[in-house]
């Protein structure tokens, strides 16, 4: 009898939030999403609202995270003008999605004293080694990563953290990097043979499809410990050589399709080299504060779309184990046009359009309220308090995400251009068309 009670009870309690559920009718609905969004047209205008919304959540927070869909210039501009916030209340601190060693070149393009300058040393870089530093080869980023980097003190502190895996085309980068510092010449010797190796490679895997010419195939156990008991007293180097290593097995198992495995490295990949960041802030005596700008799936709260806490759901927990917490952007281009560039396809700029990509409800409401402002800010926290149910793919926003902020008529990246004599090298690469 008592189980049954139980049993009668559950059902009256789930009937009673179903029949709440279906109250909240269309009208509702758009009304907590008119109250808790606003547009946004000019970032360059001081708007105190506006700057106050973002600067309350930053204020309590210990790291923003900008979880973007690449390709559009609108998440570089949003960024400039997050951090640009953040900056004045202590955030000292931008990580990328790069390696440490592209973070580092980066870090030195962009103290240079104009844009111009900063563009023209990644050029000189990028001539040599085009596929060496995923997502920024453009001319688009440089204004954001100079003003990082800008009037922050010079205390031996990185201040741009790159904490991504060694890209699968940046092998020879690296170790042509290695070599210029190389004093052993058993050192140099094995460096010689690994960068030509890693760099002929990409050719060949190119024009023949061979992709166990590339230079994180080539690079076995017996070069990777020669090469530790030859930097043994170089702890900078060493350490770049146990990058190489970890990231020779997430590329492994990149091209193998599986997909929690892969995530899963690349994931543990990142947390760790945070942690070294991290750690290395410390020192300063101060609490290290920083914005985070990667792939959407990377930053979200709890777990990503391979089942994979991910680096955003590390920094959360960091930032409340530190009595803080965490504010986490989605920065989404809605329509317009974006950049596709790949190494094993031509680059393309290609138009789009993702409101049907958008949960169900966010497509209601923005039917009802025609999007003709550059930017739609929607705060999604006061959702996850709602007596309602809602899809599946809201949910999954809103429980991840506090803010997203659709971008309207969105501009492609303004990639780079390849040398004429490098492409005809390189099969299925073509001059892409310049956008700015």
């Amino acid at each position: 009898m008592r189980q049954v009670s139980v049993a009668v009870l559950l059902l009256l309690a789930f009937c009673s939030v179903e029949s709440y559920s279906s109250s909240l009718g269309d009208s509702t609905l758009n009304r907590v999403f008119l109250e808790n969004s606003f547009t946004l047209e000019n970032l360059d205008i001081t708007d105190s609202d506006r700057d106050s919304f973002f600067l309350e959540r930053i204020l309590t927070s210990q790291f923003v995270l900008i979880g973007e869909l690449h390709g559009i210039q609108e998440v570089g501009q949003l960024t400039d003008y997050i951090f640009g916030l953040a900056r004045t209340v202590g955030y000292d601190y931008f990580c990328i999605e790069t390696d440490s060693l592209a973070a580092s070149y980066l870090e030195g393009f962009s103290r240079e004293s104009s844009d111009s300058l900063a563009i023209q040393k990644a050029l000189e870089v990028y001539a040599r080694f085009p596929f060496a530093i995923a997502f920024y080869y453009n001319y688009n980023n440089y204004s954001l990563l100079r003003n990082v980097v800008r009037n922050a003190e010079k205390d031996g502190i990185p201040k741009l953290w790159g904490i991504d895996n060694v890209y699968f085309l940046e092998y020879g980068f690296t170790f042509s990097h290695l070599l210029e510092s190389a004093a052993d010449p058993r050192a140099r010797k094995l460096l010689q043979t690994l960068a030509w190796e890693s760099e002929s490679g990409i050719k060949e895997a190119f024009e023949a499809g061979n992709l166990q010419a590339l230079g994180f195939y080539k690079f076995d156990e017996a070069d990777y410990k020669k090469l530790l008991d030859l930097y043994s007293a170089n702890t900078k180097d060493r350490r770049l050589l146990k990058l190489l290593w970890t990231s020779k097995e997430f590329n492994e198992t990149m091209f193998t399709g599986k997909r929690y495995l892969m995530n899963y490295l690349r994931a543990n990949i990142m947390k760790d080299n945070f942690t070294s960041y991290y750690n290395h802030a410390l020192t300063s005596g101060f609490l290290p504060k920083a914005v985070l700008k990667m792939g959407y799936d990377h930053l979200g709260k709890g777990q990503n779309g391979s089942g994979v806490y991910d680096i955003g759901n590390f920094v959360s927990e960091l930032a409340r184990y530190n009595k803080l917490n965490s504010f986490h952007i989605a920065a989404i281009g809605l329509n317009g046009y974006s950049s596709h560039t790949g190494p094993f396809s031509p680059p393309t700029v290609s138009e789009f359009n993702r409101f049907e990509d958008l949960p169900e409800e966010m497509q209601a409401f923005i039917a009802s309220n025609p999007m003709d402002s550059k930017y739609l800010v929607i705060n999604l926290e006061p959702f996850r308090h709602l007596k309602a149910s809602f899809s599946l793919d809201f949910e999954e926003l809103f429980y991840r995400y506090d803010v997203i902020i659709l971008a309207n008529n969105c501009r492609a990246i303004d990639e780079f251009e390849l040398d004429p004599n490098i492409e005809a090298n390189i099969p299925n690469r073509k001059a892409r068309a310049t956008i700015r």
